[in-house]
């Protein structure tokens, strides 16, 4: 049965546009032909009808997200940068759990509000769906423009971000988690989480940032730099796509005795190396780290955030110890110790305003004048062995 298209303009709208109804969906699908003079107009909309009716119409409603989704991760990923990935796999994991759709057509705008509405539900902050979004967003302009799809769906970014959920965590807290992750990990694998959440509690990194660390430069990654007089960490371009060339990036005194701790003959491979029972693979994923020291957290019983309670539930809902409040941890630490440039390259946040936001506590004259400052600021001139700015 072929599809039928019609044209119509709607009261107040300047270009006249395309209706037709999906086949897979049944639902009513639009298209602006993007001029205002009919017969342009119904030009657009025969060559539309004739480009849905065509012998790739088949192919375009049978493309499974699955098959999509793997042909995205191959083809246009590797050449973009490693958070970009990284990124569009956390969304991926996201979206097979809470929607888990068969067919690429069927992720309209319709489900797309679902799925925000949905991670809403989850506890996920306004910036982490945002980040979601973007990352399903540009996979399906990918799509499009090799015509996998018929058209990427409208659907609105948030625009309301949530300062952090999460807290920093108090030195006996710490105590009680490394204590619980001994039990939940088991005694064959409880050292090399105990050095990973000691990194963790050292450094600020990131939990990809940690479990992708290396002690010898990749081409594309994160590693530890030992050939100056001090220690530094060495971003490579292509993990940072505003880079164009590896930044040296300062770190801690006490990150960098942690790591010079390690005899010169074992610095080679990875430098956090996580196991857990039923490992596919020599090194662990982040995300399934990610999900163990979440569950660490949970059987901690240390609760860093609390939300109202879902309708008809009398409990709050809560947030417990992840990976992130480690870092959240390590900023709260060295916010009073150095000055806002300096804590945001130990950070390494891309913005000055997000280290200002979220962890150094000033008046809104003080945030415009530590920004100045910044943007006169070389972002790789900092030695290793920041001073500390004693409190007066």
């Amino acid at each position: 049965m072929r599809i039928k298209v019609y044209l119509m303009r709607l009261a107040g709208r300047r270009f006249w546009e395309c209706q037709w109804k999906d086949p897979i969906t049944g639902k009513l699908k639009t298209k602006s032909t993007k001029t205002a003079i009919k017969r342009d107009a119904e030009r657009f909309a025969g060559a539309h009808a004739e480009s849905l009716n065509a012998g790739n119409l088949r192919t375009v409603l049978n493309t499974k997200w699955n098959y999509l989704a793997d042909r995205y991760e191959a083809e246009a990923l590797p050449s973009r940068a490693k958070k970009t990935a990284y990124k569009f796999t956390g969304m991926r994991r996201w979206l097979k759990k809470l929607i888990d759709p068969e067919y690429a057509i069927t992720i309209d705008s319709d489900l797309i509000s679902k799925f925000q509405s949905k991670l809403r539900a989850e506890g996920q902050s306004e910036a982490t769906i945002k980040g979601h979004l973007s990352a399903l967003r540009a996979c399906l302009n990918w799509a499009d423009n090799l015509k996998l799809i018929p058209e990427v769906p409208r659907f609105v970014m948030p625009k309301r971000i949530n300062r952090a959920k999460g807290r920093a965590l108090t030195q006996a807290e710490y105590d009680l988690y490394v204590t619980t992750m001994e039990t939940e990990v088991g005694d064959d694998h409880k050292a090399g989480f105990r050095r990973l959440i000691e990194g963790l509690w050292l450094s600020g990194l990131r939990i990809d940032e940690a479990i992708r660390l290396t002690w010898e430069p990749t081409f594309d990654g994160i590693s530890v730099d030992l050939s100056g007089d001090v220690a530094r960490l060495r971003i490579e371009a292509n993990e940072d796509k505003s880079s164009t060339a590896a930044q040296l990036l300062p770190i801690t005194p006490d990150f960098a005795d942690f790591l010079l701790a390690v005899p010169p003959h074992l610095r080679h491979g990875r430098v956090f190396r996580p196991t857990i029972d039923g490992m596919k693979s020599e090194f662990m994923r982040s995300d399934t780290c990610s999900d163990i020291l979440c569950r660490i957290g949970r059987k901690s019983k240390i609760v860093v955030a609390e939300y109202r309670p879902k309708p008809g539930a009398k409990e709050p809902r809560r947030k417990y110890a992840s990976a992130h409040d480690f870092r959240r941890t390590f900023g709260t630490r060295w916010a009073p110790l150095v000055t806002p440039q300096q804590l945001q390259q130990l950070m390494r946040h891309s913005s000055i305003e997000t280290t200002m936001t979220f962890y150094v506590k000033t008046e809104t004259k003080e945030v415009e004048r530590a920004t100045q400052d910044a943007m006169h600021q070389l972002t790789n001139t900092l030695p290793n062995t920041i001073p500390i700015r004693r409190p007066a």
